[in-house]
C-alpha cells in the first residue's frame, strides 16, 4: 500500500470511527491495523502484533474483541491492497502525446 492510499485508508477509518460511535473500538483496531501493515515493525513488536491479533477471539469484553477484529481487518485491507494486480498502460502516440495527457493504470 502506498502512502497515499495508506492516508486515505486512515482518514477513512478516523471518519467512520467519528460518526459511528458505537463502534469506535472496532475502527481504532482498523487504524492500528493498517499502520501495523504499513509501517511493520516499526509500529509494534511481533508480541504487540500477536496480542492485538489475539483481541478478536479472546478479548475479556466486547470492545477488546471490536478492537482485535478492527486490527484483523485493517492488515487484510492493506494485504488485499498489495495483491491487487495492475498494470500501466501507454496510451502515447508516435509524438509522445496521450489523449488524457496522462498515463492511465487498469487494475484487474
Amino acid at each position: 500500500m502506498d502512502e497515499l492510499k495508506f492516508e486515505g485508508e486512515m482518514l477513512k477509518a478516523i471518519m467512520r470511527r467519528t460518526t459511528q460511535p458505537e463502534r469506535a473500538s472496532y475502527w481504532k483496531g482498523v487504524e492500528r491495523g493498517l499502520q501495523r501493515a504499513h509501517y511493520g515493525a516499526a509500529f509494534g513488536s511481533d508480541d504487540y502484533h500477536r496480542f492485538w491479533l489475539s483481541l478478536a477471539e479472546n478479548g475479556g469484553v466486547e470492545s477488546h474483541r471490536e478492537y482485535g477484529r478492527g486490527y484483523h481487518d485493517g492488515l487484510a485491507l492493506a494485504e488485499a491492497d498489495a495483491t491487487i494486480p495492475s498494470a500501466s498502460i501507454d496510451l502515447r502516440d508516435d509524438q509522445g502525446a496521450t489523449p488524457f495527457n496522462r498515463s492511465v493504470t487498469v487494475c484487474f
